[in-house]
């Protein structure tokens, strides 16, 4: 079994830039059905819900 992290943020290329070419960014939720798990460590909702 493999993970991988991906995050979710505004700007795709400043974590990039940060992080490396390693990290997988998304821009939208529209694949979050594809996670087994999420973490928020921005402190807003998640898709305006709970």
């Amino acid at each position: 079994m493999s993970h991988y992290v991906a995050m979710l943020t505004r700007d795709a290329q400043r974590p990039q830039q940060t992080l490396g070419s390693k990290i997988t960014t998304m821009t939208t939720l529209a694949h979050l059905n594809e996670f087994d798990a999420v973490i928020n460590l921005a402190g807003e909702p998640i898709a305006k819900r709970r």
